[in-house]
């Protein structure tokens, strides 16, 4: 019976000293419980408990089994944990990344993606260093033109002068959009009412003048809607 109420007195020991009390904390799975010693009283009779070579072990994290140094098994305790779990928390949203601008400026076109580097052309730009940057160029599908195997740019198409510079810039993607908020799709008047009416005209083409004398906007029409917009220099 003795056994009995030191296995008990040792398994509330043990399970005392996981809970963080000012005990030497057993190990997991195999444990002695050494230098812990206390007294309790039956009748008028102290006992004085000595804790050492009680050896306490784990085999799952629910079960403690404590034995004495000759291996018997004293006691098996069942742990129960009413401790809720942690609750999840929702995790916000992520931004919504914004799909960028695809730009008709002035000099040539640029391409804003969120987190990535700008891409360009411009009129008058060197091969060599467009090459550097965007790879080879390879046949476009307007005739003497080149492009840039990136999706990035879209339908976009060069042609080069005799210096192997950028003289043509050829768009034919609606995503692209001048500073005055036409490109492709847009109507004939669109057009005439952001660059004024046409330095040059034919049944199907329009010439606005950009830098006077330097750069001019070439817009094809089918049924009045802008299909082909070129950016030359002169």
């Amino acid at each position: 019976m003795l056994r009995m109420i030191l296995a008990a007195l040792f398994a509330a020991l043990f399970v005392l000293s996981l809970n963080g009390c000012d005990f030497e904390r057993p190990f997991a799975n195999d444990a002695v419980i050494s230098e812990i010693s206390t007294s309790f009283k039956s009748g008028d009779t102290t006992y004085e408990v000595d804790a050492t070579d009680i050896t306490a072990t784990m085999p799952n994290a629910n079960t403690i089994k404590l034995y004495d140094e000759t291996k018997e098994l004293l006691a098996t305790i069942t742990l129960h944990t009413d401790t809720p779990p942690a609750p999840v928390m929702p995790q916000p949203e992520p931004e919504p990344v914004g799909e960028g601008t695809a730009k008709i400026i002035s000099t040539g076109i640029i391409v804003t993606t969120p987190g990535m580097n700008d891409i360009s052309i411009s009129l008058d730009q060197d091969m060599s260093e467009l090459e550097r940057l965007y790879g080879s160029a390879i046949p476009g599908d307007l005739a003497n033109t080149l492009r840039f195997n990136n999706p990035r740019f879209g339908k976009i198409e060069i042609r080069l002068d005799g210096s192997k510079k950028v003289s043509r810039i050829y768009i034919r993607d609606p995503k692209y959009k001048s500073d005055k908020g036409v490109g492709i799709g847009s109507t004939r008047d669109s057009f005439n009412a952001a660059y004024g009416m046409p330095i040059r005209t034919t049944e199907k083409i329009d010439f606005y003048a950009i830098v006077p004398g330097s750069i001019i906007l070439i817009v094809t029409y089918n049924n009045n809607l802008a299909t082909l917009v070129t950016l030359a220099s002169i």
